[in-house]
């Protein structure tokens, strides 16, 4: 029980610091401790907003995750079916699957497709997960800004607007 509360405020406080703490550092030029301060002091006014931000976030990240891993599912399937007609056709010259399992040349062939295969998957899954995370760190960012708009990272003119659009400085 004390092990899962533990962890679970460390989890709170290490997200709390990598989404709040660390864009407000950059924004204010200041340490951890002061980034601490300046949110923890917007935070006690705009618990709403940090709740309401928690419950969204949570819904985002299991939709982000939920299309991350259909991409790797599908770019898993197609590449797996591509090495799979590689090991067939390479397998026919070495004297078939017997030889592909048993020869060095068949073990070099296997070690090249299984290595050719995680690379396309890495480098095919790879858009997908830096939308995702782009889109999760936007989110977290508009959130600070709206919470305190002086702790944004973001030049004030992207950040505040009014009924009429972007303020201008």
């Amino acid at each position: 029980m004390l092990a899962g509360a533990t962890a679970l405020a460390g989890t709170a406080v290490s997200r709390l610091t990598f989404e709040f703490v660390a864009p407000a550092m950059v924004a204010r030029d200041v340490g951890v401790v002061a980034g601490w301060r300046e949110v923890w002091a917007s935070f006690r006014g705009s618990w709403a907003e940090v709740v309401v931000y928690v419950a969204v976030h949570a819904v985002l990240a299991v939709g982000v995750g939920i299309v991350q891993a259909v991409a790797a599912a599908v770019v898993g399937g197609v590449v797996a079916v591509t090495g799979l007609v590689a090991l067939l056709l390479a397998a026919v010259p070495l004297g078939g699957f017997g030889a592909l399992i048993g020869t060095t040349a068949g073990a070099v062939v296997l070690a090249t497709v299984l290595v050719c295969a995680v690379v396309a998957v890495v480098v095919l899954t790879l858009p997908v997960t830096l939308v995702a995370r782009t889109y999760l760190t936007a989110f977290e960012v508009s959130t600070l800004a709206g919470i305190d708009s002086d702790l944004a990272p973001l030049a004030p003119a992207l950040v505040a607007s009014d009924e009429s659009g972007p303020v201008a400085e």
